[in-house]
């Protein structure tokens, strides 16, 4: 047919091990790709080629903000687009790229995990879907791209296509997964690409190693190893002023004096270079804090500038200044996170949001900080690293006036503390599954105290551990009951929370959208808000040899397919097909029978729609079940009887084809051409 292309395996040929010209399924199937297909119909899947064929084109837009760690443990808040593009050449595209060695941020159960990536992919597209959400999130997506959605009567995190998607419904985020010791800056590796910088007190192992030497270049300490251990006591310097460590420990007093730097302050360049900060009269006690720390780590004192409203900290220490320049940036637009603070414990990231505060004093929430910055991804890094540490965050947008009329301020949100009268959304669960353990348990005599729980839409999570301890003492807690009670338990102990959908609608887009594949979850956390992103695939069609349904699913989620169990319930229709003993009146004794078709269902649940009858050797079908019918009359606008009615027709043809001998490929293929640009004249035919 004019609109199918047809793609064969080959087998590699050749003498001995120097075999060459192989072309794999696997390797089809990529191909195919390029092609934009609505369909990929494969003979036969066995291995890798199952993974790409389910993976397909579930995408987001270029700048949407994904964590990732390479294999040294070095994390960077990256735009997909930048990530994948750096797989492709110009122009290329629909191909999948393997990765080695990267990390995005996934989940198991309620709590998220560092996962490899396998691949990354990348297509073009003229349309997405924005989905807003609370917290202050927007996503571009394309429709076939699924989010996670928490199911509250179930308590399943299941997926959901964004064109599917509704306000109201609960996307899933995170808080924590941060680490938890200190990291050292190596000054060593930060500063190597400065000339006519020294290092100096160099211990006795190096000095063997550079002829006694001491000091000597930093470059040359850099050829002779820059690890932790050689370097402890060294001190770096130009030949006059200030000395700066080698390795400089991330502990709560830099992590704040670092804070009140991405609010305050900057790097001003005149002969040398110098670190400044400037605080209102109403900061003094930060500004007095950021001098102690900057003589007691550095021993370098300010010079002070009183302006009356405002005073200037000059800190003249060029290597100190360039220290900064390349951790954290000179000046605002330039702004950005030193990436040692990805890793560091709660209590150092804490300690850097409170020395952030110099910037939130006017604006400042009793919970936290507020911070306003109009350098964008600054602010995602922001909120990012606000959910890793542990504590929620929020972004907002504000539209500048005056003469900053035309600019947007990203406004970041961060919550420190967890005494409050409103929670926030990692606070809080949905009561609708309380509600639901209430009915099956039914315990008694509910204390008052509990009693507003049944109007709310959502508690705090310590309320919800009151309910919970009332349904232990009072409740009847059977087999279903306390597996449904244990899985509240890890919801309201984990760290996914949920934010409610505000509002979906479609959009133009001209350019490229991104997806990465991440083994067995096939989950990404991703988002300028961070929310849980999953992939889904175009349409295909295969056969997997497999005595049953069960046993397919084994195959397809075994190596070497690895497929996630995630990816099961993309398959819309399963048939299972069998050569089977048949009823007398079919004139021969064996032949092949569909014996059964089931949907799958967004859970994965198989749903019997048609059975083979042995007896009477017919198919009993039965609609009503479908949970896919629906979704197609939605798109369509047509009722179900119509469609109903059409299989009906369909059917009538193939039986004519069969009662006329039409069992040639082509000859079939004539006749479904005709029965669609000549529908009328085909059917006149049956009667």
């Amino acid at each position: 047919h004019d609109n199918w292309v047809q793609f064969v395996t080959r087998e590699s040929y050749g003498l001995g091990t120097s075999k060459i010209g192989e072309i794999t399924m696997f390797d089809l199937v990529k191909t195919s790709l390029r092609y934009r297909p609505d369909y990929l119909i494969v003979g036969e899947i066995r291995g890798a080629e199952a993974f790409v064929m389910f993976q397909a084109m579930a995408s987001v837009s270029r700048d949407t903000p994904v964590l990732v760690m390479n294999r040294e443990g070095s994390i960077s808040l990256v735009k997909i687009g930048d990530f994948v593009d750096s797989y492709y050449r110009e122009g290329e595209e629909r191909v999948p790229k393997p990765v080695e060695g990267c990390y995005v941020l996934s989940h198991r159960g309620f709590k998220p995990i560092w996962k490899p990536v396998q691949y990354v992919l990348r297509h073009s597209v003229d349309e997405v879907y924005e989905v807003k959400y609370e917290g202050g999130g927007g996503l571009l997506a394309t429709g076939n791209h699924s989010v996670f959605t928490l199911d509250p009567e179930t308590l399943n995190i299941r997926e959901k296509p964004v064109e599917r998607l509704k306000p109201g419904e609960y996307l899933v985020t995170f808080t924590g997964g941060c680490g938890d010791s200190y990291r050292t800056i190596n000054g060593v590796e930060v500063l190597s690409g400065l000339d006519n910088v020294y290092a100096d007190n160099l211990p006795e192992g190096l000095k063997r190693l550079t002829g006694g030497r001491n000091p000597v270049l930093l470059s040359v300490l850099k050829e002779l190893g820059s690890e932790e251990e050689k370097l402890d006591g060294v001190v770096l310097r130009h030949l006059r002023g200030h000395v700066l460590p080698a390795m400089t420990r991330l502990d709560e007093d830099l992590a704040f004096l670092f804070g009140a730097y991405l609010a305050e302050g900057c790097v001003k360049k005149g002969r040398g270079k110098r670190v400044c900060f400037t605080f209102g009269r109403d900061e003094a006690d930060i500004a007095d804090k950021v001098v102690r720390i900057l003589v007691a780590r550095f021993g370098v004192k300010p010079s002070v500038d009183n302006r009356g409203t405002y005073v200037i900290y000059d800190f003249n220490h060029t290597l100190l200044a360039e220290l900064f320049e390349k951790l954290l940036g000179a000046c605002l637009r330039e702004k950005r996170l030193p990436p040692q603070l990805w890793t560091s414990p709660s209590s150092v990231v804490r300690a850097f949001f409170e020395g952030l505060r110099a910037d939130s004093r006017r604006t400042v929430k009793k919970r936290g900080i507020q911070y306003s910055t109009a350098n964008e991804w600054l602010a995602y890094q922001l909120v990012w690293l606000a959910r890793l540490a542990g504590f929620y965050s929020s972004l907002r947008r504000k539209r500048g006036t005056g003469r900053n009329s035309g600019r947007t301020y990203y406004i970041v949100t961060v919550y420190l503390s967890h005494e409050y009268r409103k929670p926030n959304p990692t606070e809080r669960i949905p009561v609708k599954p309380l509600l639901k353990l209430i009915r099956i348990t039914r315990p008694t005599s509910m204390p008052f105290r509990l009693t507003y729980v049944r109007k709310r839409e959502f508690v705090t999570k310590s309320k919800a551990l009151e309910v919970l301890g009332w349904i232990r003492a009072k409740g009847r807690l059977g087999p279903e009951a306390l597996r449904y009670l244990r899985m509240l338990e890890e919801l309201i102990q984990g760290q996914l929370a949920v934010v409610k959908v505000k509002s979906i609608r479609r959009k133009s887009y001209k350019g490229y959208v991104y997806d990465l594949s991440v083994p067995e979850t096939e989950s990404f956390i991703g988002g300028d808000v961070p929310i849980l992103l999953h992939n889904t695939g175009h349409g295909g069609l295969s056969t997997v040899h497999a005595e049953n349904i069960e046993y397919a699913i084994k195959r397809m989620t075994s190596p070497p397919m690895n497929i996630a169990e995630s990816y099961i319930p993309l398959m819309n229709v399963a048939c299972l097909v069998e050569r089977v003993v048949l009823p007398k009146k079919a004139g021969v004794p064996f032949g092949r029978r569909v014996r059964q078709v089931w949907e799958l269902d967004p859970e994965g649940n198989r749903i019997s729609i048609a059975s083979w009858n042995p007896v009477e050797d017919i198919f009993e079908i039965d609609f009503s079940k479908s949970v896919h019918l629906p979704s197609i009359c939605r798109k369509s606008g047509m009722p179900p009887d119509w469609y109903v009615r059409e299989l009906q027709v369909r059917e009538s043809v193939i039986r004519w084809m069969m009662a006329n001998n039409i069992t040639h490929f082509r000859d079939v293929a004539r006749v479904v051409t005709e029965f669609h640009v000549k529908r009328a004249e085909v059917i006149s035919k049956l009667r």
